[in-house]
């Protein structure tokens, strides 16, 4: 016979009744339960100040467990993985004992190196610098820094550079400025964390920061203006966005896959950049309960609460691109949402272009998790069809193929861009496609080189707005009107009699053609070599 126990911590024990040795155990996701009071409190307002964080490797998603410890949840099979250990404490102090909490984790992008911030009751804080140990695949400290900033609200890796030493920035909550951090190496096997520059800007705080996907550009929210840094430097912002002056502060920033977007938003508004052209491409007022983006390809998705619904819990999740504000597709979530995040699958490629490879469905090979206030987890996939609404779809066509580009000018040495597919899914996107095929050199030519697509990317966009469609059907059918002309005019000049002959065809033209101008047409614009 055998007894199942449950457990604060959303564990179950099963035990034998005889021996009442333990069987087997069934982990869930575990709840912080804090006996101190003060903590307890402050835990009230935001449990799990973490967030959802996806491990880069892995997939697994990481949160807040209970003191002192972050939880590694598999949310493909919904399991606990493992708990880590961040910051110990004497279990058997009772409420003396000051429970610590952890408030931020972030990983870099091969998530070799693991950053945390935690605090305890008091004013203690603590910025942590974990390295993941190749042999046991367990996490291992490196520096711990003694109250940074007074408190941390905010901290990002940025992604490897050739050349240069990995970068980690963070935010104070007191001290009004962001402290970057470079990796150091002493011998082969040591490593460890310094501070490289501080920077403020008028004296705000700053609440968020985000890296571009090439690292080149950083990104701090300070107040409701959104300052561009070079993370080498840091010496003064190169560029100061501001959407309004009415525009509240800031408490989140990110960039949108690899495309020129950057999504700023706070409580109650959402502004999306366009650093090509450094204005805001849209914006969308509403209630904002989270906001994440995919780390993979250009979408983002949204928590926002009904307008109409009194319930504070009558949320929608917007699964938005960066192009219109009109989602593409609309979930009801009626229980309230903490947090989330995208659980991308490992088919999942890198898109440096926010229409291109656009999927049917945009939850397709990917995963969205939500974080409910009670602490559910709830996990939307391609397959769940009964609570999904199609907002709008993407319609496609096939662009121009880039082998005219590399027959007309060679092959490039980077890697072949993709094809972008066109997207005419609301007025929205038509309208803003035409303001780019019409105003090619004054939205790209006049933008600077570094932020420019490829040219072989504008290509084919510029050539086939320039252009009038040409068919094969319709070359040779005027050649063979010019071909009848010829014959016609020759007739009448010639006394002797002339045979009418049948009028010229299109095999009788290939064969008895001259002209190398046709034959290289159909030849893919390939010049004939004898």
């Amino acid at each position: 016979a055998h007894y199942a126990v449950t457990l604060r911590d959303n564990t179950v024990k099963i035990l034998a009744a005889a021996t009442r040795g333990l069987v087997a155990s069934l982990q869930g996701l575990t709840f912080a339960d804090s006996s101190q009071p003060r903590l307890a409190r402050a835990l009230q307002s935001n449990q799990f100040t973490t967030g959802l964080v996806v491990h880069p490797t892995t997939h697994h998603v990481v949160l807040n467990g209970e003191p002192g410890h972050l939880q590694v949840y598999s949310a493909l099979s919904d399991r606990h993985v493992v708990s880590v250990e961040v910051a110990s404490f004497n279990r058997t102090g009772g409420s003396q004992s000051r429970q610590p909490h952890v408030d931020l984790v972030q990983y870099s992008s091969d998530g070799a190196w693991m950053a945390t911030v935690d605090s305890r009751a008091s004013a203690e804080c603590y910025l942590k610098f974990w390295n993941l140990d190749p042999a046991t695949q367990k996490y291992r400290l490196a520096t711990r820094i003694d109250a940074p900033h007074g408190g941390v609200s905010a901290l990002a890796f940025q992604p490897p550079r050739a050349g240069h030493p990995l970068l980690c920035v963070t935010t104070g909550r007191a001290d009004a400025c962001f402290r970057v951090w470079a990796l150091q190496t002493r011998g082969t096997d040591h490593h460890f964390w310094t501070c490289r520059s501080t920077a403020r800007y008028r004296e705000q705080f700053p609440r968020a920061v985000a890296f571009s996907a090439d690292g080149s550009t950083l990104a701090v929210a300070f107040g409701g203006a959104v300052t561009l840094w070079d993370p080498e430097t840091c010496l003064t912002p190169a560029a100061v966005l501001v959407a309004s002056a009415q525009t509240p502060a800031l408490s989140g920033l990110a960039f949108v896959g690899e495309s020129s977007y950057l999504a700023a938003w706070s409580s109650t508004r959402l502004d999306m950049w366009n650093l090509l052209t450094g204005s805001v491409w849209w914006t969308l007022a509403m209630p904002l309960l989270a906001v994440t983006v995919h780390p993979r390809i250009p979408l983002l998705a949204v928590a926002a609460l009904q307008a109409s619904s009194a319930d504070p819990l009558d949320a929608s999740l917007l699964l938005l691109s960066p192009e219109s504000p009109n989602p593409l597709v609309a979930l009801p979530h009626p229980t309230g949402v903490e947090a989330l995040a995208f659980v991308p699958s490992s088919s999942t490629k890198r898109s440096s272009h926010s229409n291109a490879k656009q999927l049917a469905d945009p939850l397709d090979h990917n995963m969205l998790v939500v974080l409910t206030p009670t602490g559910l987890l709830n996990v939307y996939g391609a397959n769940d069809n009964d609570n999904k609404e199609i907002v709008s779809k993407q319609s496609s066509a096939v662009a121009m193929s880039s082998a005219t580009f590399a027959n007309i000018f060679g092959k490039s040495k980077a890697a072949p861009a993709a094809a972008v597919s066109s997207t005419a899914a609301n007025a929205h996107v038509r309208q803003a496609m035409r303001l780019v095929r019409s105003a090619v050199q004054s939205a790209y030519v006049n933008a600077p080189y570094h932020v420019l697509p490829p040219v072989s990317a504008l290509y084919d966009q510029f050539v086939t707005a320039q252009m009038h469609p040409t068919t094969l059907d319709t070359i040779v059918t005027s050649v063979s009107e010019d071909a009848e002309d010829t014959v016609m005019a020759d007739a009448e000049n010639v006394e002797e009699p002339v045979v009418k002959s049948r009028p010229a065809t299109v095999d009788d033209l290939w064969s008895e053609a001259n002209s190398d101008f046709i034959q290289s047409i159909c030849s893919g614009f390939q010049a004939k070599t004898n």
